[in-house]
């Protein structure tokens, strides 16, 4: 009986070592997982200030930087017989249709 009982006795207190090294082994996951996770804190914040950022541009100002291209396009044609003489083409380009196309589609998202 003795044997029986020393048996359930170290049974016992293996699996009491195996909770506590895994109880050590989770608490040391915590610990060293939240020294990066705390910087990444600090930067979560603009990462949200980013996104919305992202999304400010994507749905509001290339819409319109777009209806901006196409209008600046339209003023280049009517510019045209007054810049010729001056050979002002490059300028009446740079301005009325570049730009915006460069603002609307060469410019990375979220970069104002």
């Amino acid at each position: 009986m003795s044997a029986e009982g020393t048996g359930i006795g170290i049974r016992f207190w293996r699996q009491k070592s195996l909770v506590r090294r895994a109880f050590a082994a989770v608490v040391l996951g915590i610990v060293v997982a939240g020294a990066p996770s705390q910087a990444c804190a600090e930067s979560f914040g603009d990462t949200i200030y980013r996104g919305t950022e992202v999304t400010y541009d994507v749905l509001i100002l290339r819409p319109l930087n777009a209806v901006a291209t196409l209008l600046g396009s339209g003023f280049f044609l009517i510019s045209l017989p007054l810049v010729v003489p001056f050979e002002g083409i490059d300028t009446s380009w740079d301005v009325f249709v570049y730009a915006p196309y460069e603002y609307t589609v060469l410019r990375d998202l979220g970069d104002f």
